[in-house]
């Protein structure tokens, strides 16, 4: 019964540090969010839709609205680059700058952040006899990105058009 007390203060040690060690993370999400509807509106001011600037055009479309989330990302990037000295919260020690805590923040595993990777390997071998001498293999590449169609990868290939659309 004596051990009950001491068991209960780590407790709430241990509570009282890892809601200091979240407001990290809650106060980084919520500087990174007025951020992006910041980049958001930027985009929104300075570029036209795609649906406006090719109706009907569903190809041009997707291929500009991928220029727009490329405008929007180097935007934000900005954006935060330019804030990270912004006081974001404050602590025992005095105010804590945007850098500071993104720093402290907790780290979140791939899952959780939405970044795991997947790649879709495809191998084909044509063997025609008729139509040719010995069988070949073709074997193709693609990165899977979630939210995006794989159109996309291909109509960007090499950035050739991107210059004419920016403007």
């Amino acid at each position: 019964m004596q051990l009950k007390g001491l068991v209960r203060f780590f407790t709430i040690i241990l509570i009282i540090y890892s809601i200091y060690q979240l407001s990290f993370t809650w106060f980084v999400h919520n500087h990174e969010k007025k951020m992006e509807a910041r980049a958001n509106s930027f985009v929104r001011v300075n570029y036209t839709s795609p649906a406006e600037k090719f109706p009907g055009n569903k190809d041009s479309q997707a291929v500009y609205q991928e220029v727009l989330n490329r405008v929007k990302a180097d935007r934000l990037k900005r954006l935060l680059d330019s804030t990270k000295d912004v006081t974001v919260t404050y602590s025992l020690t005095g105010p804590v700058s945007y850098q500071k805590a993104k720093e402290e923040e907790l780290n979140l595993g791939l899952d959780l952040q939405g970044g795991m990777n997947v790649t879709l390997e495809v191998e084909m071998t044509i063997d025609d006899p008729k139509s040719y001498t010995a069988p070949w293999t073709v074997k193709l590449t693609q990165p899977l990105v979630l939210d995006s169609e794989l159109l996309d990868y291909y109509c960007l290939e090499n950035e050739k058009s991107w210059g004419h659309m920016v403007k």
